[in-house]
């Protein structure tokens, strides 16, 4: 339940609950290659000079200024009487079958480092207690 006041930029919900469904995660060394080489990026030498020169600006800049446009990208407050997220419970299972070789010199040093213990992972529950806040303000980000 939503209420939006005129007097106030703050959206008021009364009541608000998320429930995620229990799911399983199952995955082998072949997806995991594909996934890491869609999203893996070369980064060429010249790309990298200009990402440090932009950390280095960013590292020069003065606190009041960065707080100070923090405060403007916060984006909106959100007061919430009552906020739940149920507990969410995930299966995972992981198998080092797979006929793609891994291109990934970093994934491929680490699987080798860890080895046998992550030959076959089947069916490894993770559980996150539900969670529960009354009377919260809170900017989109913050949740």
């Amino acid at each position: 339940m939503q209420r939006i006041t005129a007097h106030s930029s703050v959206t008021q919900y009364k009541y608000f609950k998320v429930l995620i469904q229990e799911f399983s995660i199952r995955a082998d060394i072949g997806f995991i290659n594909a996934v890491v080489d869609v999203f893996g990026q070369n980064v060429k030498m010249e790309q990298a000079a200009e990402y440090f020169k932009k950390d280095f600006k960013e590292y020069c800049t003065p606190v009041e200024e960065i707080f100070a446009r923090q405060i403007t990208t916060q984006g909106q407050k959100h007061f919430y009487d009552f906020l739940h997220f149920s507990p969410l419970k995930i299966h995972l299972s992981f198998s080092m079958g797979g006929t793609t070789q891994i291109s990934n010199n970093f994934l491929n040093l680490l699987l080798q480092s860890v080895g046998v213990t992550l030959t076959e992972v089947q069916d490894v529950v993770f559980k996150l207690a539900c969670l529960e806040l009354q009377h919260e303000i809170l900017s989109g980000d913050q949740l």
